[in-house]
């Protein structure tokens, strides 16, 4: 099975299961390394397990997998929400009612039909710019400990990661949705425009209307993190948004989606990005100004095969699992995330 073949499975599994979509395979056989490989990759094996749950004919040891995957996130998930709640009661307190981004707002907003199908590394929440810093010093008062590993400079869009001592979990406080750079598409004031309060426990929190969650969605994923560049795209970002619209496509306004992105010549990245969500996960673009580059799929594809070392680490890693049931668990190690992340780049990312 090529590495294309394994992606594309792993999103039809995904649009079958999240999103109703009815199934298009044409595997042959299934080479269970090829497929744990992409959606560890991508971020997604969690919400794969989820919808493997019913399917026959799945190896026992890959089952075990799969099923200790999806457990260990839910978990790890409902610790990721006790540190939220100590975080935005901490900032209640001082009368700052958060806004809750990107991986946070899909633990709580039921993008998903389990949180503990959504991985997420951190937590981010929006404060308005002139109360970030009082916002630090109320969670590092209450036990919160700057990451040396994830200094940024005071210029930065968030303030550096502080991690909460009691349960490990990251939270990263933001002045701005996204950096300055991209202001032109998702400008700070307008993005708390229509920002809605949410119910989460007894606590004061806000989300961002859908139409502003969709820009940063691809604003992240395209832009700051130069997917569009790479000819690519995060199929966790691309699942969030397809869900997204599955629950919220008629209070989306994209004509604003359409006309920010064009404004700041970046129409054909929104483009694109929707064509990816079509081709993959089988969602139909809504009608934007600009079309999509130009055999955008084949270069996703092309680019997919340049990733030299991907049958290697995953045949590697299924291997040592057999060998060592248990070392899943350092998976859902923080500690060990950033030198996963370095050894992924090393490994993948040829384009850099």
């Amino acid at each position: 099975m090529r590495r294309w073949d394994a992606f594309v499975l792993v999103c039809d599994y995904l649009r079958e299961g999240l999103l109703g979509e009815a199934p298009v395979r044409n595997a042959q056989s299934i080479r269970w390394e090829a497929l744990i490989n992409t959606s560890s990759r991508h971020y997604v094996t969690p919400a794969l397990a989820w919808c493997l749950r019913g399917f026959a004919n799945i190896p026992t040891e890959i089952r075990a997998y799969f099923e200790a995957a999806l457990a260990l996130n839910g978990e790890r998930n409902v610790v990721q929400l006790t540190s939220l709640a100590r975080i935005v009661a901490a900032l209640n307190e001082i009368d700052i009612e958060p806004l809750l981004l990107k991986g946070a707002s899909h633990l709580i907003d039921g993008s998903y039909p389990d949180p503990s199908l959504r991985f997420l590394g951190d937590l981010d929440v929006l404060v308005p710019e002139d109360k970030a810093a009082e916002a630090a010093r109320k969670l590092k008062a209450l036990g919160f400990s700057e990451n040396n590993s994830s200094l940024v400079p005071p210029s930065h869009h968030h303030l550096s990661m502080l991690v909460d001592r009691e349960t490990g979990a990251g939270v990263e406080i933001h002045k701005q949705p996204a950096p300055s750079t991209f202001q032109g598409v998702v400008s700070t004031r307008w993005f708390w425009e229509g920002a809605t309060p949410f119910p989460f426990r007894d606590l004061r929190v806000r989300l961002p209307s859908p139409t502003k969650r969709v820009v940063l969605n691809v604003v992240h994923d395209q832009l700051f993190n130069r997917q569009y560049q790479r000819q690519g795209a995060e199929l966790r970002q691309l699942l969030d948004l397809s869900l997204l619209r599955a629950q919220h496509d008629g209070e989306i306004d994209w004509s604003e989606v359409d006309r920010r992105f064009c404004d700041a010549g970046a129409g054909q990245v929104l483009a694109t990005y929707l064509e990816f969500a079509r081709a993959l996960l089988g969602q139909p673009p809504p009608q934007v100004s600009c079309a999509p580059r130009l055999n955008a799929i084949e270069g996703f594809k092309s680019r997919m095969a340049s990733w030299r070392a991907a049958r290697r680490m995953a045949t590697e890693y299924v291997a040592a699992r057999r060998r060592q049931p248990l070392g899943i668990f350092r998976l859902l190690n923080p500690r060990t995330w950033a030198n996963r992340l370095r050894l992924l780049r090393a490994g993948f990312d040829t384009t850099t």
